[in-house]
């Protein structure tokens, strides 16, 4: 060892070597005193002799001379038999390429590379750390850029990555260049030099005329003598370019030093591209992170914010965005509603007007946009802080926009390789989560038009009637004001009126509004929806108000006998709907045809002789909703892996009493409905299916059912008890369970399983 340098030869310059000539190179205490290899063309022969390395092609050009520290043979090694006899006589240690990279990469000093200090046995960690330099394809672009910036004489030099998305260029490697610029340039496809060439995919030698710039003010590096410029492909696709220059005083590039980058840049292409594979391959990786972790929010209790938030700061830190946030769209149109964030932990209830903005146009073109924050500079480059992705959420129906922002320009690039999957997920998510919440709504309101069936069939008048059905209508609906108007009798045109409003609301102009209304729902003859805003919001605004209207006519084949008006939608939660949908629109029509015999019956000569109409019927469409939920519980339960229970409590007394006495009883039934409702949740849904039968669909399981069934029958028994004329013993008020997935397989069965577990709840 002479000059206290470590001197060895590389046997392979094959593409796999790469790896080991770029380490070896950059430590200033390795000298290569040879590279060979049979193949004259192999990349690691002309990156040698670009560095100044000796070549060899035959045994007999290989150096003999003693002082040969050590010989590193690519694998397979018997490839190299004859060059290994012929340097036999120089006792040099024989090392592979992974003993090579962890035993003379950089870091090691002279003093700590000794033929003692060699430990070549094969460990779990030095496999390891050999193959993550073997893969480190950014380690190894940065020493192709310097082979090609030192084949040039050039002072400095960078590699350009092309986003086919973003339609633009930005550093991805660079040498000669200060942080910021490598950190912040970006140029478009078609602007300046790069641009045009990334544009053409041809090569270009700028040689800069006398007394004129080369490129436009605003420059790092004004003072350029000449510049190269070559386009990277790979079959055919743009995968980035590669960029020399020199300064002035420095000497000029020519057409032999292009030639020579255009050799070098079908090396750097296959390099470069390998390297994009494997970077595919780990963002891959990510994506079905992202499918699983999807999978576990849509099976949590949250809400539909929270479970947008989550995958909003999960995807955030997966894909190491700086923001990420999802709009949905609302059903006016005209609104966003901030679905879920990373950066809050409960989104407000704020809304954004779709009316111009990056924002709107991805929604309405229903394309992807990325936009680059920064300063554009003459020449066409960008000087940027940040690039904004927004990505157009659908299915089948248009769900919203997801706005993702990125600082670093890697990032970016791996979000749009995953891009399509990530945003097809969070689509199908965010749908089924809607069609979710639709479901939802119908069944709470499904429910509260069952449990209002006996308040409803119960009254006494017409006046009382009107009463009930502006109330509940309100409650249905979820508005503000509801006006109903009945006929008093049947030949009688004076229509009862009723109307419903918050405590707080004192304002009477509404009601004039509502005779105009109702003039025009008595002569159209049938339902219609206006809505418009209140006042001209801004861009931005806190609370929504929308004046909507969704009136109804109660109507038999031969006459209009009065009608339903709800005015000013106003949901409890803001991802529902501001204005009156086709859903409010069904639940009215169910209450306006329940409550027709209702009517007729109340017109009747004396009413009080008349047992309560439609009962029976009610309850037959009951049966038939409470089938209808149970078998979407059942497809629900198939696709997200989740558990209900059906619950009947059975009275039996009820049904002795409801002939004897109707319409007291089905007061009695109203008062019990409303206290079970109050003692459930919301996602319980319940409803009457005998007159002595009341059944429920709990989403819960295990204790919490038990719980359930003795809050319930602690209720019944001490209301029951204070019913007058309804005497009720204990082992009179029956429960019975049934749990899917279980031995029942289908609504009817599980019902059937239900009833023969009727047992007193003492019993059970």
């Amino acid at each position: 060892m002479t000059n206290n340098k470590i001197r060895c030869i590389l046997l392979g310059a094959g593409e796999k070597d790469l790896p080991v000539l770029s380490e070896l190179h950059k430590n200033t205490d390795v000298v290569i005193e040879c590279i060979f290899d049979w193949d004259k063309g192999a990349v690691g022969m002309e990156i040698g002799e670009i560095l100044g390395i000796p070549g060899a092609t035959e045994t007999d050009q290989l150096p003999t001379v003693s002082g040969i520290d050590y010989i590193v043979v690519s694998s397979p090694r018997s490839d190299f038999i004859p060059a290994l006899d012929a340097l036999a006589s120089t006792e040099a240690k024989i090392l592979t390429s992974s003993e090579a990279l962890k035993t003379l990469g950089v870091g090691d000093t002279r003093e700590s590379i000794t033929h003692e200090a060699i430990d070549t046995s094969p460990t779990m960690e030095n496999t390891l750390d050999a193959l993550e330099k073997l893969l480190d394809r950014g380690e190894l672009m940065k020493f192709l850029l310097d082979v090609a910036v030192r084949a040039t004489s050039a002072g400095a030099g960078s590699i350009m990555m092309y986003s086919s998305e973003a339609k633009e260029l930005h550093i991805g490697y660079a040498t000669g260049l200060s942080e910021r610029i490598i950190t912040n340039t970006r140029q478009k496809l078609g602007v300046g030099i790069a641009g045009g060439v990334a544009q053409t995919k041809e090569a270009k030698l700028i040689q800069k005329p006398a007394q004129k710039d080369l490129y436009a003010k605003d420059r790092e590096r004004m003072n350029i003598r000449s510049a190269i410029c070559v386009p990277l492909l790979w079959e055919g696709k743009l995968l980035g370019v590669l960029n020399v220059s020199t300064m002035q005083g420095e000497r000029e590039l020519d057409n032999e030093d292009l030639s020579k980058l255009k050799r070098l840049s079908r090396r750097l292409s296959r390099v470069l591209n390998e390297s994009l594979k494997l970077q595919e391959i780990q963002v891959r990786h990510r994506e079905s992170k992202f499918r699983s972790t999807i999978s576990e929010v849509s099976q949590k209790s949250m809400s539909t914010q929270e479970k947008l938030s989550a995958l909003s700061r999960y995807l955030s830190e997966l894909m190491d965005a700086d923001t990420v946030e999802i709009y949905m769209n609302t059903r006016e149109g005209a609104w966003f509603v901030l679905g879920g964030s990373n950066r809050l932990l409960s989104p407000s209830k704020e809304r954004i007007r779709c009316q111009h903005g990056a924002l709107s146009r991805t929604f309405l073109e229903k394309r992807c946009i990325i936009m680059t924050e920064g300063k554009e500079r003459e020449s066409g480059e960008l000087i940027s802080r940040s690039s904004v992705v927004y990505c157009y959420l659908t299915v089948t129906n248009p769900e919203g926009v997801v706005v993702l922002e990125f600082t670093e320009h890697e990032r970016l690039d791996e979000f749009l390789i995953v891009k399509d999957e990530v945003i097809s997920e969070l689509s199908r998510f965010i749908g089924s989560e809607l069609r979710e919440r639709r479901l939802r709504r119908e069944l709470d309101t499904t429910s509260k038009i069952s449990a209002a069936a006996a308040a409803l069939l119960s009254c006494r008048s017409v006046s009382d009637l009107a009463s009930v059905l502006s109330r509940v209508g309100a409650d249905v609906v979820e508005c503000r004001r509801v006006s109903v108007r009945l006929r008093r009798a049947a030949k009688d045109r004076h229509m009862i009126k009723s109307f419903h409003a918050p405590p707080d609301d004192r304002s009477e102009a509404w009601k004039i509004e509502d005779e105009e209304s109702f003039t025009r729902l008595a002569e159209r003859g049938e339902a219609f929806s206006l809505c418009h805003l209140n006042f001209e919001s801004d861009i931005r605004s806190p609370e929504v108000e929308y004046h909507s209207m969704l009136a109804f006519p109660i109507q038999t084949k031969e006459k209009f006998i009065g009608g339903v008006v709800a005015y000013d939608k106003h949901p409890g939660d803001v991802m529902e709907d501001a204005i009156f949908s086709d859903v409010d629109e069904a639940m009215v029509k169910n209450l306006t045809s329940m409550i027709l015999p209702v009517v007729e019956t109340l017109h009747s000569q004396d009413p009080s002789t008349v047992e309560p109409a439609n009962y029976g019927t009610i309850l037959e469409g009951n049966r038939q909703r409470f089938d209808t939920i149970c078998a979407s519980e059942v497809s629900r339960s198939e696709r997200y892996h989740h558990s209900f229970s059906v619950i009947l409590f059975q009275v039996t007394a009820l049904a002795g009493h409801l002939k004897k006495n109707p319409r007291d009883t089905l007061a009695v039934i109203d008062e019990i409905t409303k206290g079970i409702r109050t003692r459930t949740r919301k996602t319980d849904y319940g409803t009457w299916i005998d007159g002595d039968t009341y059944a429920m669909i709990s989403l819960d399981g295990g204790r919490r059912i038990r719980f359930l069934v003795s809050r319930v029958m602690t209720y019944l028994n001490k209301d029951l008890a204070q019913v007058e004329d309804l005497h009720v013993d204990p082992d009179e008020i029956l429960c019975g369970t049934a749990d899917y997935p279980g031995n029942a397989k289908d609504p009817g069965a599980l019902l059937a399983q239900a009833r023969a577990n009727l047992k007193p709840y003492a019993q059970k």
